[in-house]
Parts: structure tokens; C-alpha cells; sequence
């Protein structure tokens, strides 16, 4: 569940920098523009929600190794932050 997580974040973060399209890199405003079509935005955020939910799901299980909770939590803030400032 781990390494699904960690691989749908992957592809979901590269399919958000090939969409995205800043119109001027030099300004301060950082507005970005999607610039494939619909289907693809709703793919991209489809596999974000997937990912977000089967790295949620082993940060908080029970039954997962302190190690593998921990991996995942730290895996699901870098994909928010990454996410964020894409």
C-alpha cells in the first residue's frame, strides 16, 4: 500500500508539472495556467486522491511497522508541499 501511494504521488506530481503552464516565469504572482484539457486535470486529480488516500490510510493503520507509518507520513507532507509549490 506503501509503495502505491508512494508511486500514484509520483506519477500524479509529473503529470501536474507537464499540465501546468506559467504564463510569465519572471513574476512575482506565480500564476499558472492548465494547459491540457479537462480529462486530464480530472486524471491527475484522480491519482492525487488515490495516492493521498493510500498513504493516509497506512499513516494511521494499526497493523503497519512504526517505520512504514512514519515513511508515509513524511511522504504525504513532501506531496502536499510539493503540490503546493508547483
Amino acid at each position: 500500500m506503501l509503495f502505491l501511494g508512494q508511486l500514484t504521488s509520483l506519477v500524479t506530481l509529473s503529470m501536474f508539472y507537464t499540465g501546468t503552464d506559467s504564463s510569465d516565469s519572471q513574476s512575482l504572482d506565480g500564476t499558472s495556467v492548465w494547459d491540457l484539457g479537462e480529462t486530464a486535470l480530472i486524471v491527475t486529480t484522480l491519482f492525487g486522491l488515490f495516492s493521498f488516500l493510500f498513504l493516509f490510510r497506512v499513516s494511521f493503520s494499526g497493523k503497519a511497522p512504526k517505520r512504514r507509518r512514519r515513511i508515509a507520513r513524511i511522504w504525504l507532507l513532501s506531496f502536499i508541499l510539493a503540490t503546493q509549490l508547483t
